[in-house]
């Protein structure tokens, strides 16, 4: 399963310049774990981080121009770091699987002459090995300017010969890798792209949920949440084993609750209905507390088939009895622990619920007083933390006793 090792950002709101992982292969720094867990004071920049993975989804769908305009981040010059005349850079790096040699894909963006968001540079690399002679490949490279983008089709497979290297032209705004991930003589570009399409990053609604929709399976969750019940049914029909092992894990989660289905209406419509044990009727969704809304549409995020390679949830806590915290933790775990892998990012404000979590898995963003701009360190960095950890303490109790100071 792909996994991201490393991110970069530069000059993206507060985000002037961090990195959280590796970023090369000669990097010391220890790579991104399956689940990363940020934890700040408010205002520190959680969820402007969140919004850059963000931003590299919108991206790839709709260009770097619109997405700078999406999603209430107010146009590239809001974007851009105060007191910043630089471009906006992400830069991740990247997996394909464990066995395979890690990739580099980097974006610079930039108001052109007309006031125009545009593409500066875009690469992705994969990174040569020196101890197996292994050279670097040098997939796409585009510039500014030509709006050229030189790709390298080789499969980098053994004794594999080399394409030539045609020049494609590409709009100013729209990434490279969204047009040749289409063409099959770019295999890598194509891996790459479906990855970056299939990030989860969850805007999961209680109120959303709560809608009814028209009847059918789906297989695909809606960020928002919104077609839960499709989903539902799509397990219904055609994975009972999967709903089993849902329903399973609800039951420990929501005490009392020993059954939820969908129901098609007469004008074919699907709602959810909640089973409880003392009553008889069911309840809707409609009846359900926010934080019960938006558990159970974790938990189908968490155990349909297929899920995202990545998955990105700002404060799951919210909405929560804190004694859940403990098992949604544990139920993210089970997920990035499984077969069928993903990568889990997620911030948080809430101590108990990172108690569950090591400081390999925990970094900390503070700001500097002095420049405003925030800054980013894995949890075990910090003084005296492994130590404690290894006696038992909880990282929530650290963190509320200002063990992450700066």
């Amino acid at each position: 399963m792909p996994k991201i090792e490393g991110l970069s950002v530069e000059n993206y709101r507060c985000l002037k310049n961090i990195t959280l992982g590796r970023k090369s292969v000669k990097s010391a720094a220890d790579a991104l774990t399956p689940i990363s867990v940020v934890i700040g004071k408010n205002g520190t920049g959680k969820s402007t981080l969140f919004d850059a993975f963000g931003f590299l989804a919108d991206a790839i769908n709709v260009g770097v121009d619109n997405a700078c305009n999406m999603r209430g981040r107010g146009g590239f010059k809001r974007l851009r770091t105060a007191g910043s005349t630089g471009p906006i850079s992400f830069k991740v790096y990247y997996r394909e699987s464990a066995a395979s040699r890690p990739f580099l894909y980097s974006l610079s963006i930039d108001l052109d002459d007309t006031g125009r968001v545009s593409i500066l540079r875009e690469s992705l690399k994969q990174a040569g090995l020196s101890r197996s002679g292994q050279q670097a490949v040098q997939f796409l490279d585009r510039h500014s300017g030509n709006e050229t983008a030189l790709v390298d089709s080789y499969t980098v497979e053994a004794n594999a010969a080399r394409k030539s290297i045609p020049e494609t032209v590409f709009p100013s705004d729209k990434l490279a890798i969204a047009t040749l991930g289409y063409l099959r003589d770019h295999p890598r570009v194509i891996k790459f792209r479906e990855f970056l399409e299939h990030w989860y990053l969850s805007y999961i609604s209680p109120s959303a949920a709560r809608g009814v929709v028209d009847a059918g399976a789906e297989s695909t969750l809606t960020l928002s949440g919104s077609n839960v019940g499709n989903v539902l049914q799509y397990l219904q029909q055609q994975h009972p084993n999967r709903l089993a092992q849902l329903m399973k894990t609800v039951t420990r989660f929501l005490p009392g609750i020993h059954k939820i289905a969908t129901k098609e209406t007469i004008d074919d419509r699907l709602v959810i209905q909640f089973n409880e044990s003392k009553f008889q009727d069911a309840f809707l969704a409609q009846q359900m507390s926010d934080g019960t809304l938006k558990l159970f549409v974790y938990l189908v995020l968490l155990f349909k088939p297929n899920r995202p390679d990545f998955i990105c949830i700002e404060e799951p806590e919210n909405g929560l009895y804190p004694d859940l915290l403990g098992a949604l933790a544990d139920a993210f775990r089970s997920q990035t622990d499984s077969d069928e892998r993903s990568q889990i990012f997620a911030t948080t404000h809430q101590p108990l619920f990172l108690d569950n979590f090591t400081s390999s898995e925990v970094w900390v963003l503070d700001k500097d007083p002095k420049t405003g701009f925030s800054g980013i360190k894995r949890a075990r960095d910090f003084l005296s933390v492994t130590e404690l950890e290894k006696e038992e303490f909880g990282l929530g109790s650290l963190w509320l006793n200002n063990y992450f100071q700066a």
